[in-house]
């Protein structure tokens, strides 16, 4: 399941969106929209807007292609079938969790950034 977070500890304040691990149905799902044309564009799409912004996204686990998928490295879905997760995570410094006029707008400013690629996993890997 896909969502934006936040996470407020002493030493950082974590904010992000994504999933963090696909279960079994999840993964799958994941995979067959990595192979659907227009799925697969979309994603690259978020994900090209979400590194642009500076970010990195993370979940990949894998170190080779599962069987049956196209482990052309010139393929843009490659990189994603290695993954048996999908997320961003930046980290913002702990003082920020006590500044009121800071906090929200700052949040608010990763989670836009952020947004496409939490709807892309919310239409096509979550399940409703």
């Amino acid at each position: 399941m896909s969502g934006l977070f936040v996470r407020i500890s002493p030493h950082v304040v974590g904010v992000g969106a994504g999933s963090h691990g696909f279960d079994k149905a999840a993964l799958a799902r994941f995979r067959a929209a990595l192979v659907d044309d227009a799925a697969r564009a979309e994603l690259i799409d978020a994900v090209e807007g979400v590194e642009k912004a500076g970010y990195r996204v993370d979940g990949e686990t894998y170190k080779r292609v599962p069987a049956g998928y196209p482990a052309d490295a010139d393929e843009p879905a490659t990189r994603f079938l290695r993954h048996s997760a999908l997320f961003v995570h930046h980290d913002e410094p702990p003082e920020l969790a006590l500044d009121a006029d800071r906090l929200l707008p700052t949040l608010r400013r990763h989670w836009t950034s952020l947004a496409s690629l939490h709807r892309w996993l919310t239409t096509h890997v979550q399940q409703a």
